[in-house]
């Protein structure tokens, strides 16, 4: 191999060393948060985020967990949620998660990458999740269940008890009531 030829290969190989590092590349994540609570069967989770995906999931009957993933550009999406106040707290038997709200789009361009929620709550307790910019699924709670996005999509399963979601913030509430198993 010409002297070129070796130039053009390592700095090939670091460049892509360094694109690696920041995480660039899709596929790249990083939990951010992750704290357990201990809960009852019958409780409350109180979701109030901005610019986030939500995902609630079905665990065990006296825990829930709250874990936040960043994607993409991994330190400057760290640095942002940082910026975001994120808070997990458990209140009596009311679990509430929220943040300030921090947009990840703007004028010059947007961030590389995505905030991801996952809350794990007992199969029997009640929900409110509001997003102002997520996408938000839900599958296999019993209980009043209230999800709400004004831009992003709904997508739920096997939910039991009376159900509101919002989409988009349209005028008209679509109320289901899901008794599947």
């Amino acid at each position: 191999m010409n002297r070129r030829m070796c130039t053009a290969v390592l700095a090939a190989l670091l460049l892509l060393a360094v694109l690696a590092a920041h995480g660039v590349f899709a596929g790249a994540d990083d939990v951010v948060f992750d704290d357990s609570f201990s809960v009852k069967p019958g409780g409350k989770l109180k979701v109030t985020v901005g610019d986030m995906d939500v995902a609630l999931k079905v665990g065990k009957s006296d825990q829930a967990r709250v874990e936040v993933v960043v994607t993409g550009d991994i330190d400057k999406m760290t640095e942002r949620f940082h910026k975001l106040n994120f808070s997990a707290e458990l209140s009596g038997n009311t679990l509430i998660v929220d943040t300030d709200e921090l947009r990840s789009w703007n004028w010059w361009g947007s961030y590389r990458g995505g905030f991801h929620l996952t809350v794990t709550i007992p199969k029997k307790f009640d929900v409110y999740v509001q997003t102002s910019d997520g996408d938000i699924t839900a599958g296999g709670q019993e209980g009043e269940i209230e999800l709400r996005t004004s831009d992003g999509d709904i997508t739920v399963d096997r939910l039991a008890g009376p159900t509101v979601t919002d989409p988009n913030r349209r005028l008209t509430t679509a109320r289901m009531v899901c008794g599947c198993s």
